[in-house]
């Protein structure tokens, strides 16, 4: 019942879909390319990997450029530049 005003979200508001399916296709692709490649041995690896395709996901979703992000991203890992957001614009 604690979660009951959350269920319902997508009655409320016309963009939200009643499933997750989007967030489990998005999750597909990894999970893939997890099984062909085999699992990474340290959770640093781990970490990174997730990251990553975190990040290439949320570009694709947006029609973003990843390696225009990933430039921003290592200039201000640098010091050189702001650090750049993976959230929607506007």
């Amino acid at each position: 019942l604690a979660q009951e005003v959350s269920l319902w979200t997508f009655v409320r508001h016309p963009g939200v879909e009643p499933t997750n399916n989007a967030a489990e296709q998005a999750l597909r692709t990894v999970v893939l390319k997890r099984k062909i490649s085999g699992p990474t041995r340290s959770m640093r690896g781990q970490q990174f990997v997730a990251r990553g395709f975190s990040a290439m996901e949320s570009c694709r979703r947006q029609g973003r450029d990843l390696r225009d992000w990933m430039e921003q991203a290592l200039r201000a890992w640098l010091g050189s530049g702001p650090v750049p957001s993976l959230l929607p614009s506007g």
